[in-house]
């Protein structure tokens, strides 16, 4: 890649902070979650620079330490998703809203995985199929 035109598009990303901050399309592109469209910028040179780091490998390392940097906790939600099997059991685990829920708890000394809080002693994800472990995913027992 052309070493100005990956400044270039650095720097109208890096003066896109704000935006990316509150606009959730905007952010869904730069996390890599959807598709760079022309629709969900602001004007063409912002898609532009979007397209170009999309594309780029150097420049996709810089937008994931730079989005790191402004928003730290993106670090520790990483960090804390990495001990689980899948997202989706992450989810189960950890958002209260979800539909269906996984706890763990131990059941007369037994290490025991409960669905919707009914005793279920599952021994694989639904999702991803991994064995599930004999301890809660996390430490503090979520």
């Amino acid at each position: 890649m052309n070493p100005n035109t990956c400044t270039a598009a650095r720097h109208i990303v890096s003066t896109m902070h704000r935006q990316i901050e509150t606009d959730p399309a905007l952010k869904l592109t730069f996390e890599g979650a959807i598709l760079v469209e022309e629709e969900n910028f602001p004007n063409r040179q912002a898609y532009e620079a979007a397209v170009h780091v999309e594309g780029c490998p150097a420049c996709q390392s810089w937008l994931s330490s730079w989005l790191d940097a402004q928003s730290p906790e993106r670090i520790r939600h990483r960090e804390r998703q990495a001990r689980y099997c899948c997202l989706h059991m992450f989810e189960a685990v950890t958002d209260p809203a979800a539909e269906i829920r996984f706890s763990f708890e131990l059941f007369r000394l037994d290490p025991c995985w409960l669905i919707n809080e009914h005793y279920a002693f599952a021994n694989f994800c639904p999702w991803c199929a991994q064995r599930l472990p004999a301890h809660a995913f996390e430490p503090d027992g979520l």
